[in-house]
C-alpha cells in the first residue's frame, strides 16, 4: 500500500525512530538519508522553530529537497510505517474501537507496563518486535487502500499538530515539496466504510459512530 502523501516534511526524531522499527535495514538507510536532523545547535534552528515550535523540546527531522523519483523511493516504507504508527497509537488509546476494526489485536495494551509505551517495550524485546511485525503485516493487508491512505494522512496531520505546525495558514505543508496530493480534504475525510463525513482526520475508522 503506497500513499500519495506519505512523507511528512517535518517529523520528531522520536517518532521517526518509532516508525523505523518497522523498516528493514535498507529502508531505514534510505529514509534517514532523505531527512536532515535539526536541533538547537543547527544553523537554521532560529528560523525553523518559528514554523515548528516543538523543535524547542526535541530535535526534528526535516525532509530534504528531493526529486519526485527520490520521494517515490521512500514512499512505500514511510506509508507503511506511518500507518503502523497510527494504528498502534489507536490500539493503545482506544483498544475496544481498534478491536472492532482489526479483530484480534497484535498485542494486549493492558500488558504494557505503566509509564511505558509499546515502542519502548519492543526495543527491549527484539523477538517480540519481529512477531508483532508479522502479525501487523497480515492484519493490515485487509484494510482497504483508500482507508489506509486516509489513515496515513491522518498520522501526518497528528504529527504536525504535535509539532505545533499551523496547517490552517498553509495546508500544503502536509505534503512534501514535489509530493502528490490524493485529493482528500485535510480536515474532512469521507469514511469509505459508512460514507459519513468526518470532521477530524484523527477520527477515521476509530471515532466514527457509523463504523461497523
Amino acid at each position: 500500500m503506497v500513499s500519495t502523501a506519505s512523507s511528512p516534511q517535518y517529523i520528531r526524531q522520536s517518532q521517526l525512530d518509532n516508525v523505523a522499527l518497522f523498516f528493514d535495514d535498507q529502508e531505514a538507510a534510505t529514509v534517514y538519508d532523505a531527512y536532515q536532523l535539526v536541533d538547537e545547535n543547527s544553523s537554521d534552528y532560529s528560523e525553523l522553530v518559528q514554523t515548528v515550535p516543538a523543535l524547542e523540546a526535541e530535535p526534528v527531522y526535516v525532509l530534504k529537497d528531493l526529486t519526485n523519483d527520490e520521494l517515490a523511493q521512500i514512499e512505500p516504507a514511510m506509508s507503511r510505517g506511518l500507518l503502523v504508527l497510527y494504528l498502534i497509537e489507536q490500539i493503545q488509546n482506544n483498544p475496544d474501537q481498534a478491536a472492532e476494526m482489526l479483530g484480534d489485536l497484535p498485542f494486549d495494551p493492558s500488558q504494557i507496563p505503566a509509564g511505558m509505551d509499546l515502542f519502548t517495550v519492543l526495543r527491549m524485546a527484539p523477538d517480540r518486535l519481529e512477531e508483532i511485525k508479522q502479525q501487523i503485516t497480515v492484519q493490515f493487508e485487509s484494510i482497504p487502500e483508500t482507508l489506509s491512505t486516509q489513515m496515513t494522512t491522518a498520522a501526518i496531520q497528528q504529527e504536525y499538530e504535535a509539532l505545533g505546525v499551523d496547517l490552517g495558514k498553509d495546508p500544503d505543508q502536509l505534503y512534501p515539496p514535489g509530493g502528490r496530493r490524493d485529493g482528500s480534504a485535510l480536515t474532512a475525510f469521507r469514511c469509505d466504510q459508512c460514507r459519513c463525513e468526518l470532521s477530524g482526520c484523527a477520527d477515521i475508522g476509530f471515532g466514527c459512530s457509523g463504523y461497523p
